[in-house]
């Protein structure tokens, strides 16, 4: 085993090469969450991260920590998961002689069944963005108009949050007759585009979110092409 190279050097590379690979932003961020819990893990054991601790005892003791760390499966299985790819780009690197993760068990899949919001709710929300629409307040005011748009495009177009944190202005195609419909371009990094029609009440709510983003991004002296923007710490749409 080599022993003179950092985990966190080593992890860089594995990413860079899952990057290269064509994985997706979202697919290396939670595989370097789920890393990060092992490194925390064996920083906290011997108080350095070196590769002198990818053995097979501090990786069978990680795996009893997640079984007590973790009630969900979910949540344990994926963590191992992402180990134990980083050890299989270990060995095809010659890091590392074999794959010590082999040894832990998977913990089951469990399928979380979607409950999708109620209508009532649905209504509830809508109610509460429109009256918000109007506040005084401008930030209030151009989120209420944000979440509507979110709203429409997944409701109306069934986009998933992946299409959406990509979405440029250009994607959405505005409609230059009345009969027209609105669309909005969808481009996955692996396949071909394609064109999504979206219902009529997203004309008038896109329009005066447009206008209320711009006046925005005037007064703060921001730029960006992306039709959504984070508004909070926590990223949900990066």
């Amino acid at each position: 085993m080599t022993t003179n190279r950092e985990i966190l050097g080593l992890q860089e590379d594995f990413f860079t090469a899952l990057e290269r690979k064509g994985r997706s932003a979202n697919t290396l961020k939670n595989y370097k969450t789920d890393l990060h819990c092992f490194n925390q893990y064996i920083e906290k054991q011997s108080g350095k991260l070196s590769a002198a601790q990818l053995n097979m005892k501090s990786v069978q003791a990680y795996g009893n920590y997640l079984e007590t760390r973790y009630n969900s499966d979910n949540s344990r299985r994926r963590r191992v998961q992402a180990l134990r790819l980083f050890f299989d780009f270990l060995v095809e690197t010659n890091v590392v002689e074999s794959n010590p993760v082999r040894s832990i068990p998977s913990s089951p899949k469990f399928l979380d069944i979607p409950r999708p919001v109620s209508l009532i709710d649905l209504k509830t929300l809508w109610q509460f963005l429109l009256e918000e629409g109007q506040s005084a307040n401008k930030m209030n005011r151009l989120l209420a108009k944000r979440n509507q748009v979110i709203i429409l495009l997944v409701y109306s177009g069934a986009l998933k949050v992946s299409d959406l944190s990509q979405l440029t202005r250009d994607a959405i195609i505005m409609p230059k007759k009345p009969e027209e419909d609105p669309r909005v371009l969808v481009s996955p990094p692996k396949r071909d585009s394609y064109t999504i029609t979206l219902c009529q009440a997203f004309v008038p709510i896109y329009e005066g979110y447009q206008a209320e983003l711009e006046l925005r991004q005037q007064e703060q002296s921001i730029e960006f092409n992306h039709v959504l923007f984070n508004a909070n710490p926590f990223k949900i749409l990066s």
